[in-house]
């Protein structure tokens, strides 16, 4: 069963669907996937935001959206936890709005041969940072102070699964590789997962912070199986965006 099969959404939710063109790596070996701690402490906020890297800019409305996706080209090295390495889409909704973000695994992970199983070897790391602003109230005055806070971040690592969603080992024939966050409980890949396949945020104030926009930050890495001419690569990601209100 595929990640996407799992959602059934109401038709009057809005769908923007973009693939950031993966970058491709050159150089020095780095660890299987980013770190989780360098993951959770990018620096998202412009002018420190690398806006050379994949950057979507888009407005989600409730009947229509627009938006448009530079693709990133600048990828020097086979660094795993290399900001650089990482592509990055800057989105904005009204107050109010509730989005749901679904990153996915942007390439097809070939079919097993007699030996040989790549499934394994596709990794998904994912962030939302929400910015926006802090209200801070100092006597008579309210101050509004930019902010960022860190939503969520994920790690998924691939695994064969039958059409009734069970894993099952590496080499099985005729079934598909998932993606996901979940820990596969057959091949001990906890290390590599953690947090969840999908996540929403609502734009709104909470505890005095007021989110107006979220930046998603997204890596996929493969080893031995891409086609960048190296033995790290970083594919496309797919992500996509569900409006509720």
């Amino acid at each position: 069963m595929s990640r996407a099969s799992r959602f059934r959404l109401p038709r009057r939710f809005v769908t923007l669907s973009l693939s950031v063109l993966g970058v491709v790596a050159i150089a020095a070996p780095a660890s299987a996937q980013m770190q989780r701690s360098t993951l959770e402490s990018l620096t998202v906020t412009p002018p420190a935001h690398p806006l050379n890297v994949s950057v979507a800019m888009t407005t989600l409305y409730q009947d229509d959206f627009r938006g448009f996706v530079n693709y990133a080209t600048n990828a020097t090295n086979e660094n795993t936890d290399d900001p650089a390495n990482v592509a990055y889409a800057q989105y904005t909704a009204p107050q109010g709005a509730t989005v749901l973000f679904f990153p996915s695994f942007g390439v097809p992970v070939p079919p097993p041969d007699a030996t040989h199983d790549a499934c394994h070897h596709a990794h998904l790391e994912w962030a939302i940072y929400q910015t926006g602003y802090q209200t801070i109230r100092f006597g008579f005055s309210t101050f509004r102070v930019p902010a960022v806070h860190l939503k969520e971040s994920s790690g998924e690592i691939g695994r064969r699964v039958d059409w009734n969603g069970n894993v099952v080992p590496d080499l099985t024939p005729n079934v598909p590789c998932e993606v996901s966050a979940v820990p596969d409980g057959l091949f001990g890949t906890s290390s590599f997962t953690w947090g969840v396949d999908d996540d929403y945020v609502t734009f709104s104030t909470v505890n005095s912070f007021t989110t107006t926009g979220v930046v998603f930050a997204m890596q996929g890495v493969q080893h031995g199986w891409g086609t960048c001419g190296h033995f790290v690569c970083f594919p496309e990601v797919d992500l996509e965006a569900y409006r509720f209100n």
